[in-house]
């Protein structure tokens, strides 16, 4: 796989520089790694060198004593794993990637903002809105849980009060088990 790394002195794209390999070591056991990838000058700053190891590596590269210590080292990390997903995007073709977007929209509607798609998603939306706001209650002799309208007067559904196995959970009589319209 190829790597790139990029040097700037004071902002300013560094070239003409002779990188060099200040360290490159095994991330495993921390031992020197050789032989180091040659690095080659791509343009504008940018570096570039080539490596298809078997094991993790961290190292550092120097820019050369004509660049500021700020400026002069770059820090990498090799895994083989890197080029995974490299090839994996690479290798994809532009018209694969428009039919599987074609395809996936072919699944919509003709006409996604149509009167009906709009009325059932304001539909699903005041229906949320109720579940966060409406009153709540139990009613403990049916052992239902119940949602209210918007103005607390009209059960708009019930649920089996159930445990995690599906028993019917059975609550005394005034128990306090009921939330309030917000004010």
């Amino acid at each position: 796989m190829t790597y790139e790394v990029y040097f700037a002195s004071n902002g300013v794209p560094a070239t003409g520089l002779a990188p060099v390999w200040y360290s490159l070591k095994r991330v495993s056991d921390r031992a020197d790694y050789t032989p180091q990838p040659v690095i080659t000058e791509v343009g504008g700053g940018t570096y570039k060198f080539d490596w298809a190891g078997t094991v993790r590596l961290a190292g550092v590269i120097d820019g050369g004593s004509g660049l500021a210590d700020l400026d002069r080292y770059v820090d990498v990390h090799l895994s083989p794993e890197d080029g995974n997903l490299d090839a994996s995007v690479s290798s994809r073709a532009l018209e694969t990637t428009a039919q599987e977007i074609k395809a996936g929209t072919d699944k919509l509607p003709d006409d996604p903002a149509s009167e009906s798609s709009l009325a059932a998603i304001n539909g699903i939306v005041t229906d949320t809105r109720r579940v966060v706001k409406n009153k709540l209650t139990i009613d403990p002799a049916r052992n239902k849980l119940q949602l209210w309208n918007d103005t607390g007067t009209t059960i708009l559904y019930e649920w089996p009060l159930t445990d995690k196995d599906g028993n019917t959970i059975t609550l005394p009589a005034g128990y306090p088990a009921n939330r309030g319209i917000p004010g």
